[in-house]
C-alpha cells in the first residue's frame, strides 16, 4: 500500500509497457531503465506475475493467456482500461499479439494519447483454417486502436501490409530492426566465464574433435523442429563428428512431435539442455548455429549467434532473412529445403573453421548495425517525439 500511496504522488509521467508472458522479459532489458533515464515512470504490465525487483520497475499484474478467449480476453481488457484510468499514461508501448490486443483496445478505451503497438511476430504466418482468422482479426483489431505501428523488421512490415492489417504509412521500422538490439559487449567470443564453458564441456562429454551443431530457441513445430530433426539426419550421416546440441524450453503440445523428439534424444549424439540462463557458454563450444525456424519477426539468436562468431544457416523467411546477412553472417536457404540447409550447415562449417575473416566480418555486422544502446537511441528518439507531439 505505501509503494501505491508513493505512485500517486509521483510527479513524473507515466508510460506503460506490456507484454503477455514473463518470457519477453529479455525484450526488454535496459528499456524500463531508459524510460526512468528520460524522466518517465514506466509502469511493467504482464499476464504473469514478475516481482517489481526482477524489472526495477512498478508492475501490475492482468491475467491474460496467450490464446483467444473473448470471455477472459474482455475481462482483461475492462481491468487494463481501469488501471490505465488511474495510471493516465502519456503512452503505451504494448508488444506480443495477446498484450497488443488487450492493452492497446483498453488504451483506446481509456483515451491514452499516444498507444503503441510493437510487432514482434505474426502467429498467423503459420496458422490454418479458423485460427489464422481469429489471429487475423485479433491484429487487426490491434493495429487498428493503436496510433503508431513498430515492427521490428522490413519483412515483417512487408507481411502485415501484405496481409491488410494495417496502410503502409502507419508502420515503421525503426534504424536496421531488431527486438531490442544486442549487447556486443556481453555476447562476444571469451566474455563469459570460461569455467563454464569447461563445465559444459565435461558434462556433454563429447570427443575433442567433435563439431558441434546447435540451435538455441523453444522446441516448438514453428521453429522447425521437424526441419531441424530431418537435416540433422543428414549431417549426421556426412560427418562422423558431428554432434547436435539443443537449448530452450520444451513447448511441444501434439503427442506425435512429442515422440517424435523424444525418439531423436535417444541418440548419444544429441544433447538437449532445456533453459539455459546464460546462453554464452553454448554459443562458445558450437561450429554451426542451426535455425529453421518457419516464421520469426526478428530473431535475436541469430544476431547472438553472429556476434559469437558463429556462423548461421536459416530459412529465408520473414525476420530471419533480416537478420542475416546472406553469405556475410551465415546462409540463408528457401523454406522447406531440408536438403539444402543441411548441405548449407557443412558448408558453414568449412567457412567458419577455415575463415576467420568471415566470423569476424559476421560480428562487425552486428556492431555496426544492432549494437542495443544505439538502437535504443534510435526507438526513444522516436517514443519521446509522440510522447512530446513533435
Amino acid at each position: 500500500m505505501q509503494k501505491r500511496e508513493q505512485s500517486k504522488h509521483d510527479a513524473r509521467p507515466c508510460v506503460v509497457v506490456a507484454v503477455t508472458t514473463r518470457a519477453s522479459l529479455l525484450l526488454m532489458k535496459g528499456v524500463l531503465e531508459r524510460w526512468k533515464a528520460e524522466g518517465y515512470r514506466p509502469v511493467f504490465v504482464c499476464g504473469d506475475r514478475v516481482d517489481e525487483a526482477e524489472v526495477g520497475a512498478e508492475t501490475l499484474h492482468v491475467a491474460m493467456g496467450r490464446d483467444i478467449n473473448p470471455i477472459r480476453d474482455f475481462k482483461a481488457v475492462l481491468a487494463m482500461r481501469k488501471a490505465l484510468l488511474r495510471l493516465s499514461p502519456v503512452m503505451v508501448d504494448a508488444s506480443t499479439p495477446k498484450a497488443g490486443l488487450v492493452v492497446t483496445v483498453a488504451a483506446r478505451l481509456a483515451g491514452v494519447p499516444v498507444r503503441l503497438y510493437t510487432l514482434r511476430g505474426l502467429p498467423l504466418e503459420t496458422a490454418k483454417g479458423l485460427r489464422r482468422l481469429v489471429y487475423w482479426s485479433s491484429e487487426k483489431l490491434a493495429t487498428a486502436c493503436a496510433t503508431h505501428v513498430v515492427c521490428v523488421s522490413e519483412s515483417l512490415l512487408s507481411s502485415v501490409v501484405a496481409k491488410k492489417l494495417i496502410p503502409a504509412d502507419k508502420a515503421e521500422v525503426v534504424g536496421q530492426g531488431s527486438s531490442n538490439g544486442v549487447d556486443t559487449t556481453y555476447f562476444q567470443p571469451g566474455a563469459c566465464d570460461q569455467a563454464a564453458v569447461e563445465a559444459l564441456r565435461a558434462q556433454l562429454a563429447w570427443p575433442e574433435d567433435a563439431i558441434v551443431f546447435g540451435y538455441i530457441g523453444r522446441i516448438h513445430p514453428d521453429k522447425g523442429l521437424v526441419d531441424l530433426l530431418e537435416a540433422w539426419a543428414i549431417i549426421r550421416s556426412r560427418e562422423p563428428r558431428a554432434r547436435l546440441l539443443l537449448v530452450g524450453p520444451n513447448e511441444l503440445l501434439n503427442w506425435q512431435l512429442q515422440a517424435v523428439f523424444e525418439t531423436a534424444l535417444e541418440d548419444d549424439r544429441v544433447v538437449w539442455l532445456g533453459n539455459q540462463e546464460d546462453v554464452r557458454p553454448c554459443y562458445e563450444l558450437m561450429d554451426v548455429f542451426l535455425f529453421p525456424s518457419h516464421r520469426e519477426g526478428f530473431p535475436n539468436v541469430l544476431l547472438e549467434s553472429a556476434a559469437m562468431k558463429v556462423p548461421v544457416v536459416a530459412y529465408r523467411v520473414t525476420g530471419s532473412r533480416d537478420a542475416v546477412c546472406h553469405d556475410v553472417t551465415g546462409i540463408l536457404v528457401e523454406p522447406g529445403c531440408v536438403e539444402a540447409f543441411a548441405e548449407a550447415a557443412l558448408t558453414q562449417l568449412a567457412q567458419g573453421r577455415e575463415n576467420l575473416d568471415f566470423c569476424q566480418a559476421a560480428r562487425s555486422w552486428v556492431v555496426e548495425n544492432f549494437e542495443r544502446r544505439t538502437h535504443q537511441d534510435r526507438l526513444f528518439k522516436r517514443y519521446l517525439a509522440w510522447v512530446k507531439g513533435m
